[in-house]
């Protein structure tokens, strides 16, 4: 077992400690329960014991943290995040220059076929990631009861 364990211990007279290891490498990551009473070992569950999904959800999340390759794998986010954050600020300034003035610039209309792909996608991404929903309810609701009511909005943000 990695030495970067926890320990947990029985909250009942049946139950069994508990010991996890999620080390820098998914590789190391491992789970023991042990009997509270013997000693023995009840049950050792390791990242070779995980199915296909589970190695690369493991293998994903010590990449996300920036752990599995090291600083190469921190140089590389950051580099990630830096451009993320340039394409926000390039893109306010970018969509300021060529917005006409007192108007959002957003386009006036869109067709059918693309508010089924709108809908659909937006279908998928609600099934994938429910918190989409929420994120989505609350920009319709700001739009429905502060931009639609309130008419200075209302003409500014029309195109």
């Amino acid at each position: 077992m990695h030495p970067s364990f926890t320990a947990y211990f029985p909250k009942s007279d049946s139950g069994s400690f508990t010991l996890s290891a999620f080390p820098n490498k998914a590789q190391d990551e491992a789970t023991m329960y042990i009997d509270q009473y013997t000693g023995a070992v009840l049950a050792d569950y390791r990242y070779a014991d995980y199915g296909f999904i589970g190695k690369v959800m493991a293998t994903g999340i010590t990449i996300h943290k920036g752990l599995e390759f090291g600083i190469a794998n921190q140089l590389f986010d950051l580099l990630i995040c830096i451009g993320l954050i340039w394409i926000i600020i390039s893109g306010f300034f970018l969509w300021r220059r060529r917005k006409p003035q007192g108007h959002i610039g957003a386009p006036r209309a869109i067709s059918v076929r693309r508010i089924r792909v709108l809908i659909i996608t937006l279908a998928l991404l609600v099934l994938i990631f429910p918190l989409v929903a929420i994120s989505l309810v609350l920009v319709f609701a700001i739009d429905y009861l502060l931009i639609q009511k309130i008419e200075r909005l209302k003409n500014y943000f029309q195109a």
